[in-house]
């Protein structure tokens, strides 16, 4: 699966819960496929999602440097 994240890793990117990357992929914030029970997010949508991501109130971007 080279062509996607998991949601663990996905979860690590943004600082949350796997619960929290889960119920974006089920509402449709992440581009996502869903294989059996899990999900696997689209890499190439989740750089453009970072890359055009608002900024914070103190004008950082919301993901770390490094991640992607």
């Amino acid at each position: 699966m080279g062509n996607f994240y998991k949601v663990s890793e996905v979860a690590k990117i943004f600082e949350v819960k796997p619960i929290t990357v889960r119920k974006w992929c089920q509402i449709g914030n992440i581009s996502a496929k869903k294989f059996g029970k899990s999900w696997y997010i689209y890499k190439d949508e989740l750089a453009e999602l970072i890359n055009s991501s608002k900024k914070n109130n103190n004008g950082h971007t919301l993901v770390k440097k490094g991640y992607l």
